[in-house]
């Protein structure tokens, strides 16, 4: 595993989360959320307001929610008489409506704090609509937090639908908490995997249908990516858990961040799956090329030492920047200052040391601490790659990776468009003699 540096945190949001977490962008599974609307709201309508679609489209994230998400709406009144009859025909309407797979009750704090026999009520319910109900017994805050949500509903969802069989050589689970089957890393890591010879990339927590959650128990082999995310505590625990439940050997390398890493990543994949040498060599040279062919497409219209400015406002979320070494120095970079907003001056510090960790030629770059207003009239007609920054205040800044936005190459192609075309722009607007 590689350098962990300010990166590792356990999720302490409520185990209601963690747990519809496990199924975040499953299509065919509803989750019934046993709770309040206020619970409901946290869940279910965060997830689809507009500013978060848009926010998943950027990153490369199309149509990611998958699962569809109802609750019982819980009153005042239940908490007395209990949430039985309600989640019953909660039940009955889903089945009826919605045909699914199978159904995720999802239970809340109050339910938990009432004592109801909640796995009696969806035993009885699976028999009259016979469709799979799994109840996880989450209850908020009460057993835990988040990361003990989310380990509770992958331990129960193995033990519901997986027997141990015989193992496959060209099936895989990926553990990582990419946004789903859509996402640009999780498409990247597939197609690789595929060019090795896999025939199925499933991808679990998070995505896997009925179907390729009862295939996991043929997996021979899991990956873990993304160990910069906060979440890949909850991730490795899921790991654990196939290996001791399934048999799944783990395997768990550094992540294939940059062209470099993504070639080494290539190599033990390739050893560890006994894949096909011939196989393995055509996809390496396949990627030296089209790397190869992105970096000269990019000095030939943008040219040689461009000067580009980093920004980092409100980071919330963990980063990996190794791979900007070699970007910089493939595209022929030059940075000349890097900004920090003094308004969030604790977690944008947190992010600039494992930017000076991962990119230690930045250690020695000017820093300058200004709020935003005044980053942005500083900036204003430069070249800025920019974490967080929102497009109103600095509109021709290239957004860094951030999450998973990095691995592959599809991930590094983005970033190197963006650069060429912020360049460009900024070049027939006048702002370069």
């Amino acid at each position: 595993m590689g350098q962990q540096l300010l990166r590792r945190f356990k999720g302490y949001g409520c185990s209601m989360i963690g747990a519809c977490r496990v199924v975040a962008y499953a299509e065919d599974v509803v989750v019934i959320l046993n709770s309040p609307l206020g619970c409901a709201h946290i869940l279910r309508d965060r997830e689809l307001e507009r500013n978060y679609q848009a926010t998943n489209a950027m990153r490369g994230m199309f149509n990611s929610i998958g699962r569809r998400i109802v609750y019982t709406n819980l009153t005042n009144d239940d908490c007395i008489y209990g949430s039985g009859k309600k989640l019953a025909a909660t039940i009955g309407m889903v089945a009826e409506l919605y045909n699914p797979a199978y159904i995720l009750v999802v239970n809340s704090c109050m339910v938990g704090i009432i004592g109801d026999d909640i796995e009696a009520v969806a035993a009885e319910a699976e028999g009259t609509y016979k469709v799979p109900v799994i109840s996880i017994n989450s209850f908020g805050f009460m057993n835990g937090a988040y990361s003990n949500g989310f380990k509770l509903a992958v331990s129960i969802m193995l033990n519901r639908f997986c027997t141990l069989q015989e193992k496959r050589d060209d099936t895989i689970v990926i553990i990582a908490p990419f946004e789903g089957k859509h996402s640009a890393a999780f498409r990247t890591i597939e197609q690789y995997l595929y060019f090795l010879g896999l025939k199925k990339v499933i991808l679990f927590p998070g995505a896997a249908s009925l179907e390729e959650i009862k295939l996991l128990c043929t997996c021979r082999y899991g990956v873990i990516i993304d160990h910069n995310n906060m979440l890949v505590a909850d991730y490795e625990s899921a790991a654990n858990l196939l290996n001791e439940k399934l048999g799944i050997q783990i395997l768990d390398y550094a992540d294939p961040a940059g062209f470099k890493e993504t070639l080494t990543w290539l190599e033990r994949i390739h050893i560890a799956l006994q894949s096909p040498e011939y196989s393995y060599k055509m996809l390496c040279e396949q990627l030296k090329q089209q790397y190869s062919q992105f970096i000269n497409d990019f000095l030939a219209i943008a040219g040689k030492g461009n000067k580009v400015s980093i920004v980092i406002r409100d980071a919330k979320v963990i980063l990996n920047f190794t791979w900007l070494n070699e970007l910089l120095d493939d595209l022929q970079l030059e940075v000349e200052g890097i900004y920090m907003d003094q308004d969030n001056s604790m977690a944008n510090g947190n992010v600039l040391d494992t930017l000076l960790h991962d990119v230690p030629r930045l250690s020695k770059i000017d820093r300058f601490y200004l709020t935003i207003e005044e980053i942005s009239l500083r900036l204003d007609g430069k070249n800025v790659l920019s974490v967080r920054v929102p497009r109103d205040l600095l509109p021709f800044a290239v957004s860094l990776p951030y999450m998973n936005m990095g691995f592959g190459l599809e991930g590094l192609q983005m970033v190197i468009e963006d650069i060429k075309r912020m360049i460009v722009q900024k070049k027939h607007r006048g702002y370069y003699e």
